[in-house]
């Protein structure tokens, strides 16, 4: 009698430990996977690698699976939550969940899974532990009705590992455990000719057609849809943000009238605009703003004769004429010649050679400059004349004050910040309801302020541009900096190309393909105007001058006989006897001073 209980307690102290071990290998096997995974992204992706831990459980217990992962994570960056979806601005590179049980509000936590900021490409692997087929499907639908399309879910004991793909609405399932390299599945490189709903926007400001930028968006998505044997609907919205404001445009971009969610939008949006129900895509190219105005006018044909020499050479050449002038007048009989007109114009009365020392020194070295001057002006002068001067373009905000140039916006659609640029802010017209898009052309007084690719598309449209100097009426601001704006494309909340979505546009930023495609749509708009644009720019410059750019040669003609004959008509008056011009004058009027005596006299009668 005493062996058989001794015997019982053995067998049932073995019994128990067995239960106790196959509990914990329960955990072991799972844990080992899980670290297994960890570790290997970490090494293989670049960058900063964050991993999230949750367990879904009515109340928080010591045990489970998470506790037998994070001690062997030394220097992995974590985030440890219970019962709630964390919200962080940092995306989670893996998500590991732990459902222990069912006895968690399962709406509270789907509602936090949709209106995360979790990208849909996320990964995900779900651990739960044995339960009912309906408590299974109620953990499944949590993440895949969220949006969630890399979700990999792992039933242990047995172990079985499950991934839903969303364009056929079919579960994948395998018993064991997927092999690393297999077990996380890009669901977007094969759309399974899947059709996605494209918007753009036409209005006042785009001609009714779409925009260069919209264009080199559109060859970019419809050629990663195409790539994936994914097909598209294009939809065109006619909306204007003057006459029907930003919110009802964006609604009607983000959803048809068939109550149909677009998936993509062509319409670049700025931060400002957007509202906190958007779902939205950071465009990884830069949108640079800048700000173009008129280039310098032509010089006027007395400026011409300024142009060659600064305001300083000019004073000091002035200084030194009325010096000489002075040195004349102070001593008359020591200099024979005119100190002006002989070392400038060569004009002397009597030879150097017979004049002072004083005065040959003097006449010497003003010769010498003199010369040197002149030779530097003709040149300039000519110069001058083969390429007509401009003023200088401006180049910063102070010369567009003090040129009057102004630029012209309506505040209130205009990207958001510029309002707060003291800098530029003084040089501001507020138009309500103005759009430079509305007229390609420049008015070619005002400034401009706008996206950069918009304003060098323009700049070289044919009215913007003067085919005799080979280059554009406008130019860049080029000491004032505004930045870069930063755009966001609407999207579709989690849609499954996201994640091709943003590879391929910085692919396609990267080796010049955008680019491209808005060089192309930017002839596309102009049309035959392109060809005789570039045509005209390549024709030889080396012409023939004109009379027009002669102009400076003809005033100095003009001028110098004009001059001339103003003395020689002096120096023949002066030849002539004034009594005999008086007794000519008298016998060639004499009968116009009768005639008015005549008439005096019979006044008087």
């Amino acid at each position: 009698m005493f062996h058989v209980p001794s015997t019982i307690c053995l067998l049932l102290f073995s019994s128990l430990t067995g239960v106790v071990d196959s509990f914990e290998n329960r955990f072991q096997v799972a844990a080992d996977y899980a670290v297994d995974i960890i570790k290997n992204y970490s090494y293989v992706k670049p960058g900063v690698f964050d991993v999230w831990f949750q367990t879904l459980e009515g109340s928080p217990t010591k045990g489970t699976l998470i506790d037998y992962i994070l001690p062997r994570l030394d220097g992995i960056a974590r985030v440890i939550t219970s019962g709630q979806c964390p919200f962080h601005v940092i995306k989670p590179t893996l998500w590991i969940v732990y459902v222990h049980n069912m006895r968690f509000d399962a709406m509270k936590v789907f509602k936090e899974l949709a209106n995360s900021k979790v990208l849909s490409y996320t990964r995900i692997i779900v651990f739960y532990d044995p339960m009912p087929h309906h408590a299974a499907n109620v953990v499944i639908n949590l993440f895949v009705h969220a949006g969630f399309l890399n979700v990999v879910f792992i039933k242990m004991r047995p172990y079985r590992t499950m991934f839903y793909f969303s364009l056929i609405s079919r579960m994948y399932t395998k018993n064991g455990l997927y092999p690393l390299d297999e077990l996380f599945y890009d669901q977007s490189k094969y759309l399974f000719g899947h059709k996605f709903l494209i918007s753009y926007r036409v209005g006042s400001g785009t001609k009714n057609e779409m925009s260069v930028s919209a264009s080199a968006t559109w060859q970019w998505v419809s050629n990663m849809l195409k790539s994936a044997n994914g097909t598209y609907r294009l939809d065109r919205i006619d909306c204007d943000y003057t006459r029907h404001g930003y919110d009802e445009c964006f609604d009607r971009l983000r959803v048809s009238d068939r109550s149909e969610q677009y998936d993509i939008s062509l319409e670049p949006v700025y931060l400002k605009q957007l509202r906190e129900l958007f779902w939205y895509h950071t465009s990884s190219i830069p949108h640079r703003m800048m700000v173009v105005t008129p280039r310098g006018r032509k010089l006027e044909v007395m400026e011409v004769f300024s142009a060659p020499f600064s305001a300083g050479v000019w004073i000091a050449f002035g200084v030194l004429l009325l010096g000489s002038l002075l040195i004349m007048w102070a001593f008359p009989k020591v200099f024979r010649n005119d100190l002006v007109l002989l070392p400038l114009c060569g004009f002397g009365e009597a030879d150097l050679n017979q004049t002072r020392s004083v005065e040959k020194l003097a006449v010497s070295g003003l010769v010498v400059f003199y010369f040197f001057l002149l030779s530097a002006y003709e040149t300039k002068i000519v110069a001058l004349m083969t390429s007509y001067p401009h003023v200088h373009d401006p180049q910063n905000v102070n010369d567009m004050i003090e040129r009057g140039i102004r630029i012209r916006l309506d505040l209130n659609v205009t990207y958001p910040p510029i309002t707060e640029d003291n800098e530029l802010l003084p040089v501001i017209d507020h138009v309500p309801g103005y759009s430079h898009r509305k007229n390609i052309t420049f008015d070619g007084t005002h400034a401009y302020f706008g996206n950069e690719v918009d304003l060098r598309i323009m700049m070289a449209y044919p009215t913007n541009y003067d085919f005799d100097a080979g280059q554009a009426r406008y130019v860049e601001l080029k000491n004032y900096q505004f930045g870069n704006a930063i755009i966001f494309i609407l999207t579709k909340q989690r849609s499954i190309v996201e994640k091709r979505f943003i590879h391929t546009e910085r692919t396609c930023a990267e080796t010049g393909l955008l680019q491209y495609w808005e060089r192309q749509a930017f002839r596309k708009t102009l049309g035959v105007n392109y060809g005789i644009r570039v045509s005209m720019v390549q024709e030889d410059k080396n012409k023939n001058l004109d009379f027009a750019e002669m102009a400076p040669a003809w005033l100095i003609l003009a001028a110098g006989w004009c001059f001339s004959v103003t003395i020689f008509l002096g120096e023949v008056l002066q030849s002539l006897d004034r009594q005999k011009v008086k007794l000519f004058m008298r016998n060639k009027f004499a009968f116009l001073i009768n005639r008015k005596r005549r008439r005096q006299m019979v006044r008087y009668n």
